[in-house]
């Protein structure tokens, strides 16, 4: 977490609020949160006009007028909360950036895992180039680009960011389960058919989740802009559900670990 649908939200709210807005000022209150930028954003980025805010898998782009790119991830637990200049966050911000409109984003990040760095065009490009394509819009023949031939298990393909952009545990235990897939079966044992119910099932995932403004799950860490939390929780089939009735079958959902992989599913319809 956060994972496709909860940047997207993230990025929906700030975009109207920070898009066409120069930035005035960057405080970095904790040097491990820009440690891997090459270029410092508290000296680059003051003056600069922002012109576009844009998504890519879990990243979040910045694109500004020098064309450099403000790039953003939220990992774990980083939160993205907009208001005014003066109004603190609860929680201590790791940084916080001013806009000419008293605007202010602050990245509070508990776990401190979140990254904030400053990119130029070659760099942005490079960045990118490490992402696959975007979970909520992917199709069959990306799909079967991504995850052909590859003896690794097809949850462990989904989550790896190379591959697909934009999908986590979660989103892959409920994707997985939509298209009745084991999430240890190996890649290369998926037919045409599955890997369009696959292509599918990870789209319609997506897309509702992210109607439904993400998902706060009980650890309660996601919140949008706003500090407002999803409400996708109420519709998880098997993500936080073990012990539960699987909603297709009745049968128990597991919570099953092999190797570094932790899932959950439904012993009896994903095969």
């Amino acid at each position: 977490m956060p994972e496709l649908p909860e940047v997207e939200t993230v990025r929906r709210g700030l975009a109207p609020r920070v898009e066409g807005h120069r930035i005035d000022t960057v405080v970095v209150y904790d040097p491990r949160l820009v440690m891997r930028s090459p270029l410092p954003p508290a000296e680059v980025l003051p003056g600069d006009r922002l012109e576009r805010l844009r998504r890519r898998g879990k990243w979040l782009l910045g694109e500004l007028e020098s064309g450099l790119t403000l790039v953003l991830h939220l990992r774990m637990s980083g939160r993205l909360l907009a208001g005014d200049v003066g109004r603190p966050p609860e929680r201590p911000p790791r940084a916080t950036i001013t806009l000419d409109d008293a605007t202010a984003v602050h990245f509070v990040d508990q776990r401190r895992f979140g990254e904030l760095m400053t990119l130029d065009a070659d760099g942005t490009a490079a960045l990118e180039a490490r992402i696959g394509p975007d979970a909520d819009t992917i199709g069959t023949a990306a799909l079967r680009t991504a995850l052909q031939r590859r003896a690794r298990t097809v949850k462990s393909a989904l989550t790896d960011q190379a591959l697909v952009g934009g999908i986590g545990n979660m989103y892959a235990d409920e994707a997985l389960w939509g298209a009745r897939l084991s999430p240890f079966r190996p890649c290369s044992s998926l037919s045409d058919a599955e890997l369009r119910s696959l292509a599918r099932s990870v789209r319609k995932v997506m897309r509702r989740a992210l109607a439904a403004g993400g998902t706060s799950t009980r650890d309660g860490m996601y919140v949008d802009a706003d500090g407002n939390p999803g409400w996708f929780a109420v519709e998880l089939a098997v993500y936080q559900r073990e012990g539960l009735a699987c909603p297709r079958c009745g049968t128990t959902i597991e919570r099953v670990v092999r190797g570094a992989t932790a899932t959950r599913l439904c012993p009896s319809c994903q095969t």
